[in-house]
């Protein structure tokens, strides 16, 4: 199931796209650690409604990825999120995504030309 199908778009449509960057502590250091998570990546697939990176299901990069997820919340409250945990551990999956304006900033600022 795309990303898109769980969200609400009618309500996304008015959320603005801008990222707040004032709401980390650190920005510097958080795009820092995003870089870092995203050269973990094993894989990305382009979805409807953005993109999915698969990346190893160990407990420190879930951690990562759960910090990541936990930050970007509250600096970009207009993406979605999706975490999911294949069986028997092999492989943890992040999906980012939402509306058209949503898919086309998510592209750009973590598809690293994809």
């Amino acid at each position: 199931m795309p990303i898109a199908d769980f969200i609400d778009t009618a309500v996304s449509a008015g959320v603005p796209l801008a990222c707040d960057l004032s709401a980390t502590d650190d920005p510097e250091a958080h795009g820092r650690r995003t870089k870092a998570l995203l050269a973990e990546r094993e894989e990305m697939r382009s979805i409807e409604g953005g993109l999915a990176f698969r990346f190893p299901a160990t407990t420190a990069v879930a951690q990562r990825v759960l910090e990541f997820v936990e930050i970007e919340r509250r600096c970009c409250p207009f993406l979605t999120f999706e975490i999911i945990f294949e069986p028997e551990g092999r492989a943890l999956w992040l999906a980012l995504g939402g509306d058209e304006r949503v898919e086309a900033f998510v592209r750009s600022e973590f598809g690293g030309g994809a």
